[in-house]
């Protein structure tokens, strides 16, 4: 049984930076160089916006439902009842009746911000967005903006936040990965440089795991808080790694135009697990029940039931195929698209 939280309204314009999308204005030119988008954000701050006192949203909007369908979603995180959704242009947005309704959570973000990462410990929570990384202490109900080191606020686009005990890993395209141990009040940078944009970072007990596209991209690990990485390439394509996903110490990697990579050995080889999905573009992965599933940008949605062997593709009444994030709770699993908004669906139907 599939339940529809949000019905698309309208056509999105604007996607998110991320590189797995390749629309920004569903072009040829964007989906090539859409990278640019940052560098042209620069230049309009270097020629006059003031970004040290940006526009910040205020939550007023009469029908926080229906916007969330005109937005494309990037992302979903979920803190028990909590639903939270990070869209390309208008903050965040959260539902606690497992998205039937859905109201702003936007307070103190910049006006129709690009989140393009949720990570939630406890009541705080870490949104990290075109514009830097913004930090919230009441579980989203209002924001402040949460400087990395010496970046300047407003001027660096943070990919990805991992959160593990005191440890607060943010992958940002100018400082890298950054470390902060005490909630964000200071940072360490933790990589030569080579990882700059990326879009994955995950725990295994006390080894984290980056996926990164910068310097040649591909998987990092590192068993010393980051002191010192090791590039996992051993049979990886030279596609680009986006999603990743630890289940019962296996590593499931999704590509740019690669389908599936699996790790058995701590990202040591990987194996390529493709069949029936060679050439799609992954940009989610969950792992529960014995089921693997992931989100493809194009292709929908697809399920695997023998550690990703083969892959059937479900037909989830999703009449937008361009999945770009999931999450689960118990049995739902929350599908976020680009210009439809957020679906549900039963995993134990898929």
């Amino acid at each position: 049984m599939t339940n529809f939280a949000v019905k698309v309204r309208y056509p999105v314009l604007f996607q998110h930076v991320h590189w797995f999308s390749f629309y920004i204005f569903r072009g040829e030119f964007m989906k090539k160089y859409r990278w640019l988008l940052p560098l042209v954000y620069l230049l309009f701050t270097a020629c006059g916006s003031d970004v040290t006192n940006p526009t910040t949203s205020t939550d007023q909007t009469s029908n926080s439902t229906a916007l969330l369908a005109e937005s494309g979603v990037n992302c979903i995180a979920i803190d028990g009842n909590a639903v939270y959704a990070g869209t390309n242009s208008d903050g965040v947005f959260l539902s606690t009746d497992n998205g039937k309704t859905w109201v702003k959570r936007s307070k103190g973000l910049i006006s129709n911000s690009n989140i393009n990462t949720i990570a939630i410990n406890g009541s705080n929570m870490f949104a990290g967005s075109i514009f830097g990384l913004f930090y919230s202490s009441d579980s989203g109900k209002t924001w402040s903006p949460k400087p990395i080191s010496s970046l300047y606020y407003g001027s660096y686009n943070v990919n990805a936040i991992g959160i593990r005990g005191n440890n607060i890993y943010v992958l940002s395209s100018i400082g890298g990965i950054q470390l902060s141990t005490d909630s964000g009040n200071s940072w360490t940078k933790k990589s030569d440089g080579t990882m700059t944009i990326g879009y994955s970072i995950v725990f295994n007990l006390d080894t984290v795991y980056v996926a990164s596209y910068g310097g040649g991209g591909g998987v990092f690990k590192s068993t010393d808080n980051g002191n010192n990485w090791i590039a996992k390439y051993k049979g990886l394509g030279s596609s680009g790694i986006g999603p990743l996903v630890i289940y019962k110490d296996v590593i499931y990697a999704g590509t740019r135009d690669q389908g599936v990579y699996v790790s058995a050995n701590y990202g040591d080889t990987w194996s390529k697990k493709n069949v029936g999905i060679e050439k799609t573009i992954v940009r989610a992965i969950v792992a529960t029940q014995d089921k693997i599933i992931i989100g493809t940008y194009g292709d929908g949605i697809y399920v695997s039931k023998d550690g990703g062997d083969t892959w059937t593709a479900r037909d989830l009444g999703i009449g937008n195929r361009f999945i770009t994030s999931l999450g689960m709770s118990g049995n739902n699993l929350y599908i976020g698209t680009d210009g439809a908004g957020v679906f549900r669906a039963n995993v134990s139907d898929l």
